[in-house]
């Protein structure tokens, strides 16, 4: 009985743990009522584990809260059918940094009881940083790409120094894709007020690359680029397509302060074997489009110049709509965004205010959003929104709305639209 009750557990315990891998990645009428807003969220914890075949990653913090400026351990700790494994490279990037923290390096090896360590330093901010740990092992049966993480509560202390920004990094429509599919990669800066930074360059790179992906941003693409946060809502936007070999990749996007010191935040990708091909995704209007500017009027933002858009998703070689997806239309960058002076014909108030005309999506509501998510189409495999431009207008004042498509959490594909806001 002792035999088969631990036969039973060996081969329950990688099953259980599966679910730990795949959480690590102008104007003119409306066509259709525009889409619901909504918005993804992932979660950690203080000390995870995956599984990758039969290795296992678990990483753990000495301590998990510090006041800014203080240090602590991270480990990772990887096994093979629970042996421990030496000699292996583990890499180690900060997934969310809201405190501005920093690593003591980005590698580290695994000594002969399996654990690798560096050091975490918080930064002068406030909030939970996640490090994420990952390890690539190829081997006959393949490459096996176990990851883990874990998360340190951060309390600001006064005069601790450290960057100025904060940095987090999010993928449109979830970290799970396909090869060769596609996803908006989204990051967002704030400063020491939690306000949104504007006009900063921001730079991806991959720290790990394993499945042969790339990034673009505008006519730019390569293992690194670099993209402007917008006016308003201090994101930029670069595009991440998958490779053709399935694994983790890890992206990691970084912001550089006027004292020289940098913020970082990752994000792991994880690339599966995935049916991309038996989906068909269009997106229109295509090419290059011309709106003009929009502009407040009594203290809000109007919602006059738009591109409507519709997505048709259908089943491969079929007009019959595809099931089970889900749809996101999404601001990847922008440069339309800008505070804007009411004139004194539409103000009650002497001198007129400036408020923030914001390029995004109008929701049902007319207000103006960065994202917009549906998990259904209508008879012929339609779904609708409406590109909003923002208040700054001019022949180099581009937008861009990327569409992605998911079944099942694994991102099929993808399609982006360039706008170019000029009267």
């Amino acid at each position: 009985m002792k035999k088969l009750l631990s036969r039973l557990t060996r081969l329950l315990v990688p099953v259980l743990l599966l679910p730990w891998l795949a959480a690590c990645g102008g104007g003119g009428s409306s066509h259709g009522t525009p889409l619901l807003g909504s918005g993804s969220t992932s979660s950690t914890s203080s000390s995870s584990g995956t599984t990758s075949s039969s290795y296992v990653l678990t990483v753990s913090a000495a301590s998990t809260t510090l006041n800014s400026g203080q240090t602590t351990s991270i480990t990772g700790t990887l096994t093979n059918n629970g042996q421990a494994v030496a000699g292996q490279t583990l890499t180690f990037v900060l997934g969310t940094n809201l405190s501005g923290g920093s690593l003591s390096t980005a590698t580290a090896t695994t000594g002969s009881n399996g654990q690798a360590s560096v050091t975490y330093t918080a930064g002068s901010l406030g909030g939970n940083d996640t490090v994420v740990v990952s390890g690539s092992i190829t081997s006959s049966s393949g490459t096996a790409t176990p990851v883990g993480s874990a998360t340190i509560a951060v309390t600001p202390v006064s005069g601790s120094g450290g960057t100025q920004y904060a940095i987090t990094l999010s993928s449109v429509g979830g970290s799970s894709l396909a090869t060769g599919a596609s996803s908006e990669l989204t990051a967002t800066v704030t400063n020491t007020a939690s306000g949104a930074v504007a006009n900063k360059t921001v730079t991806f790179t991959f720290s790990t690359s394993v499945t042969g992906g790339t990034l673009s941003s505008g006519s730019t693409s390569g293992s690194s680029v670099s993209a402007t946060t917008a006016t308003g809502s201090g994101q930029a936007g670069v595009l991440y397509t998958a490779g053709s070999t399935t694994g983790t990749d890890i992206v990691t996007a970084s912001v550089t302060d006027s004292n020289g010191n940098t913020a970082t935040a990752s994000i792991a990708l994880n690339v599966v074997s995935g049916n991309a091909t038996n989906i068909t995704l269009t997106l229109s209007p295509s090419g290059t489009q011309t709106v003009p500017h929009n502009v407040p009027c009594n203290g809000v933002q109007e919602v006059n110049n738009y591109v409507p858009l519709v997505a048709n998703v259908v089943n491969a070689g079929t007009t019959s709509p595809a099931t089970g997806v889900t749809v996101t239309f999404a601001m990847g960058s922008v440069t339309s965004s800008a505070f804007v002076q009411e004139t004194t014909t539409c103000s009650t108030s002497s001198p007129p205010p400036s408020i923030l005309v914001e390029a995004g999506l109008k929701s049902p509501t007319a207000t103006v959003v960065q994202s917009l998510s549906s998990t259904t189409t209508d008879a012929s495999g339609n779904v609708y929104a409406d590109y909003v431009s923002g208040g700054q207008s001019g022949t180099n004042i581009y937008d861009t709305v990327i569409v992605t498509v998911s079944r099942s959490g694994v991102i099929l594909g993808s399609k982006s639209l360039l706008v170019n806001v000029n009267p």
